[in-house]
């Protein structure tokens, strides 16, 4: 009997996939969900997995390796955070593909299987990644107005209820009036510290997101394609992203730093487009890499009614140039 492996989200399509996989196609069904930082959504899931008839169900932590792997490269590369959540959402799909094919060889399972959204960018790296697993599409689509990972969240809602739909950020009108001092480490461009407590980089965004969120930091409002209303969340990528912004202007060599804007524009066109496995990416990772030894020091942002601002940067040019501790 085959073996598939289903990327799983829990909703209720994915659950009917469960046992549509296995009576259509005489498999074995395996689901796989990732933690990438959704939260609670993910309660529960393993035990509704095997209840629909999963032979087995794997749920895994992969917060680190997506914070450390995926979105700190492409904040080095100079992604900006205007639409952190969608670029880290994206940024997801290529590791619930690497994830997959890996478990599918685990397994022995010759072909995985999904129905969420942005199917193309998860496709195009399955196909790259190890072309003999079939894939396959279930009936019904997962259908999810709300995207959510460790970088942020967003969301497309009815022009009514957008206040409701915010999770992760106070409106103005609720944030405190004074502001919020957070001072940021890094160490050969990673962040480390976060008002002088080491933390692991997952613990550091979640972190810096609470108190960014309270003071309504990374909120963004828009149209949507459907004539609706978009919300954005991301505060931790909006203060994260200027502290290492801030300090690496101050350190990279000038002629190295003029080439910024066109590696970040052309990073961020690779991971829309199904571009994160080419050698395109990296090689510019390889070039972002060099630079980073250099990148040691502190900022220290202001954060008010919404605003985030770096009040001190203070670069240590003295510092070794090494590569930063492993797990960080």
């Amino acid at each position: 009997m085959q073996r598939i492996v289903l990327a799983y989200t829990g909703e209720a399509a994915a659950t009917a996939a469960i046992p549509w996989l296995a009576q259509q196609l005489g498999a074995e069904v395996v689901t796989l969900t990732l933690d990438l930082g959704q939260g609670g959504e993910l309660l529960g899931i393993r035990e509704r997995a095997l209840a629909a008839g999963a032979v087995r169900a794997h749920v895994l932590d992969v917060r680190e390796a997506f914070a450390l792997e995926y979105i700190w490269p492409a904040v080095q590369a100079g992604v900006p955070p205007v639409s952190a959540a969608a670029t880290a959402s994206a940024l997801g799909r290529y590791l619930i593909a690497r994830t997959l094919v890996e478990v599918a060889r685990i397994e022995g399972a010759t072909a995985v299987a999904h129905g969420g959204e942005a199917s193309s960018l998860l496709e195009a790296a399955l196909a790259a990644l190890d072309a003999s697993l079939a894939i396959l599409h279930t009936p019904a689509p997962d259908s999810c107005s709300v995207q959510a990972t460790l970088w942020g969240r967003y969301a497309d809602v009815a022009a009514a209820g957008t206040h409701d739909a915010y999770a992760l950020t106070r409106p103005r009108a609720a944030c405190p009036a004074y502001a919020a001092l957070v001072s940021i480490d890094f160490e050969a461009g990673v962040p480390i510290r976060a008002n002088g407590i080491e933390m692991s980089l997952v613990d550091l965004v979640e972190s810096v997101e609470t108190i960014a969120g309270a003071h309504g930091v990374g909120r963004v409002e828009d149209r949507s394609a459907s004539g609706g209303r978009r919300i954005a969340e991301s505060p931790a990528a909006v203060v994260l992203t200027e502290a290492y912004r801030q300090l690496d202007a101050r350190i990279t060599p000038p002629e190295a730093g003029a080439l910024r804007p066109q590696i970040a524009a052309v990073y961020q066109s690779l991971i829309e487009n199904g571009g994160w496995l080419s050698p395109a990416r990296e090689a510019i990772d390889a070039f972002v890499r060099v630079l980073q030894p250099r990148v040691n020091g502190s900022v220290r942002m202001r954060l008010l009614n919404g605003e985030c601002v770096a009040v001190e940067t203070v670069p240590r040019v003295d510092a070794p140039h090494a590569a930063a501790p492993a797990g960080r």
